[in-house]
């Protein structure tokens, strides 16, 4: 999700002929489908087929700076 951009914002360079029109539209289209029918239905074929990398929650460090639910309670006796 890195480099998103305004559309009318986009940076090109002074020989660019790139005809954006159809880019678009082939993504609005993924996106139709992929609502349709649940994310993933559609996707490029550069992501690959086997995904064998997975965040393995277990292993993660407690969010206690991020998450209320994980935060430490600290009490005291008087």
């Amino acid at each position: 999700m890195l480099g998103l951009q305004p559309e009318d914002s986009l940076q090109t360079s002074l020989f660019d002929t790139k005809d954006r029109t159809k880019s678009n539209q082939l993504m609005e289209t993924m996106d139709k489908i992929n609502h349709r029918f649940g994310q993933g239905s559609l996707t490029l074929a550069a992501v690959g087929i086997n995904k064998a990398w997975r965040m393995q929650c277990c292993n993660r460090s407690s969010r206690c700076t991020s998450e209320w639910s994980e935060m430490k309670l600290v009490g005291f006796m008087v």
